[in-house]
């Protein structure tokens, strides 16, 4: 009943939604400038699609499960009883059975498009909560740009690849060629040995070109074997840079405030091999949340405030002193072994609570 229920929530909040709403449903991205009010509008549609999404695509996969063992089953026995029997089909019949073949695509296409449809949890903890924050801040009638990303971070995600491997000098691969070359000067020496009646037929001089052309033959394969030899441990990193949230706001105090994050995956393999010859592989992975604020404020409303305590070392920030407007910009960073750790709204905010205190409104103005 759920999954029922969860469908026709869906069918009622697509077609309420308007041809903005509907592109960037499908493009899984909020990007416009827009009242506070209108993004909420939309949000609150999507909000109902993003509970009724999951369930509804499940309900169409079992119903799908459902129906297409019926449908093959009841073509498997009219055709039988038509070739075995010879009994004729009716139109009627195969009219009932085209008609539930394409029911059954139409449920497949319905399927296929709300799969496709992924809103993730930062849209719900951190983009709506956000909106509804700055809209107690806005200035009057003021829009907000924003620029949001619903896609998984893997999805949208720039790829960057790099591979780094830990190489011994080349010194090392020489006095390694030479121990090697010094077994094989002593094959020589023993096939010599061996055969001395023959070598002492050849020229000496020959004979020494000879010698000498093998001793540098081999010590140049030896050479070329070991430097081009697998090097461990080698490591491979590959990074996934996601910038999923932008906006842009002026505030009721007439100051402006910018906003960017961005998300870095580090996905590491690290393969190493032990003095016995046993090569391991390994696994890591680490993610990285990074902040970047600008607030510009108004001198004929705010001034700096001298006495104000210094910012944590965790944010790097920037005062620029302007004419008309002061500048304060802060980069933060988060870090978390676990990749799967959802972005926290109460950071940035802190943030714009550590930018206000390095300021105080004028007496003129109150």
């Amino acid at each position: 009943m759920q999954g029922i229920y969860a469908f026709i929530q869906v069918l009622k909040t697509l077609p309420s939604l308007n041809k903005r709403e509907f592109s960037m449903l499908l493009r899984q991205r909020l990007k416009g400038n827009l009242l506070p009010n209108e993004w909420l509008a939309s949000f609150s549609k999507l909000r109902k699609l993003e509970k009724s999404l999951p369930a509804a695509s499940r309900f169409l996969k079992k119903l799908m499960q459902f129906l297409l063992p019926m449908i093959l089953l009841a073509l498997v026995l009219l055709f039988t009883a038509h070739w075995v029997i010879e009994q004729d089909i009716s139109e009627i019949l195969l009219n009932t059975l085209y008609g539930f073949l394409c029911f059954l695509l139409l449920i497949y296409l319905l399927h296929w498009f709300l799969s496709e449809i992924k809103i993730t949890s930062r849209f719900s903890d951190f983009i709506f909560p956000l909106v509804l924050i700055l809209k107690e801040e806005a200035y009057r009638d003021a829009a907000i740009e924003l620029d949001a990303n619903l896609k998984e971070d893997d999805d949208q995600a720039h790829y960057f690849q790099k591979t780094k491997n830990y190489k011994r000098s080349l010194l090392s691969y020489f006095l390694k060629s030479l121990l090697y070359l010094y077994f094989v000067l002593l094959c020589i020496l023993f096939f010599t040995s061996q055969f001395g009646l023959f070598i002492e037929k050849i020229n000496e001089g020959l004979h020494f070109l000879i010698f000498f052309g093998a001793f540098m033959l081999g010590l140049l394969l030896v050479f070329i074997n070991n430097y081009f030899a697998p090097k461990y441990p080698r490591i491979q990193t590959k990074m996934y840079q996601n910038p999923w949230l932008s906006f842009r706001l002026k505030l009721a105090d007439r100051g402006l405030i910018q906003a960017q994050i961005t998300s870095h995956f580090f996905k590491i393999k690290v393969v190493k091999k032990n003095p016995r010859g046993k090569i391991k592989t390994k696994y890591k992975s680490k993610s990285v949340e990074s902040y970047k604020l600008k607030v510009n404020l108004p001198t004929h409303t705010y001034e700096w405030n001298e006495k104000s305590k210094p910012l944590s070392s965790a944010y790097e920030v920037q005062k620029m002193l302007g004419d008309r407007r002061n500048q304060i910009i802060q980069k933060g960073k988060i870090k978390a072994k676990n990749t799967s750790r959802q972005p926290k709204i109460e950071y940035l905010l802190k943030m714009l609570g550590n930018a206000y205190q390095q300021v105080k409104k004028n007496n003129v103005h109150g």
